[in-house]
């Protein structure tokens, strides 16, 4: 579950637009520090994603503002709708905090940590 928190606070941290808010500044695939979890912007409204276990993947769509991102995915049947916080700390570094997470229509309860997520090439054993 913490997983998909994080895999979905990377989502919308991406998603919230490096740069003023250009979509071109953040595509390409991040990884979320220390978690396992991967994200690759597709699009200026796909996403897709998975773990480094293979324990889940999935895709969904996102949206931002200047400060927060949304996003909606669904993971092994389950829809999820995860709202976040954000920032960058430069063109290939960002933090991202859950704001509120809602799974099946049911509200989650989540941690208020920031996480770092990181831009990469390739998805890699040495990016852990």
């Amino acid at each position: 579950m913490k997983k998909c928190s994080v895999v979905m606070s990377i989502l919308l941290l991406i998603q919230g637009g490096i740069f003023g808010n250009d979509v071109a500044d953040f595509l390409g695939m991040w990884r979320v520090e220390g978690e396992g979890v991967y994200l690759t912007f597709l699009d200026e409204e796909r996403v897709a994603y998975d773990s480094d276990d293979e324990s889940f993947a999935g895709e969904g769509t996102y949206s931002f503002t200047d400060s927060t991102l949304t996003a909606a995915v669904n993971i092994d049947d389950m829809d999820m709708v995860i709202m976040y916080n954000y920032r960058f700390s430069s063109d290939s570094v960002m933090k991202v905090q859950t704001i509120s997470q809602v799974m099946n229509g049911d509200t989650i309860q989540h941690d208020d940590e920031w996480y770092r997520v990181v831009h990469i090439d390739e998805k890699d054993d040495d990016n852990e």
